[in-house]
C-alpha cells in the first residue's frame, strides 16, 4: 500500500471506522469481564471505559481506527483482522502505559 492511499482511507473511510468502533466496543467489554490478573489490567480497564465513552466518530474511536489501519495497512480488512488488530492495539497501548 503507497503512503498515500493509506492516509486518504484513514481520513475519509466511515464505513471501517464504524467497524472499528464495533470491535472496540467488543475489546472493550471482554477486558470488563477478563480476570483482574490480566497483565496491566487496571490500564487496560482505562483504555476500555474511554473506548466505550467515545460515541464511535469521536477522538477515541479516530485514533483507534487510523492505529488499526495503520498495523493492517490494507483498504478493505475483514472483521477478524480488524478485531485482532484492535486486541493487539489495547494490548500494546496497556503496556506503555502501565
Amino acid at each position: 500500500m503507497i503512503l498515500q492511499e493509506l492516509f486518504e482511507i484513514v481520513r475519509s473511510n466511515s464505513a471501517i471506522m464504524n467497524r472499528v468502533a464495533a470491535a472496540s466496543w467488543k475489546g472493550a467489554k471482554a477486558i470488563f469481564v477478563e480476570a483482574d490478573t490480566v497483565p496491566n489490567h487496571v490500564v487496560r480497564i482505562k483504555w476500555a471505559k474511554r473506548l466505550l465513552q467515545d460515541a464511535g466518530d469521536g477522538p477515541v474511536m479516530k485514533e483507534m481506527t487510523r492505529m488499526v489501519l495503520v498495523v493492517l495497512e490494507k483498504s478493505d480488512p475483514t472483521d477478524a483482522e480488524i478485531e485482532t488488530a484492535v486486541g493487539q492495539i489495547i494490548d500494546k497501548v496497556a503496556e506503555a502505559e502501565a
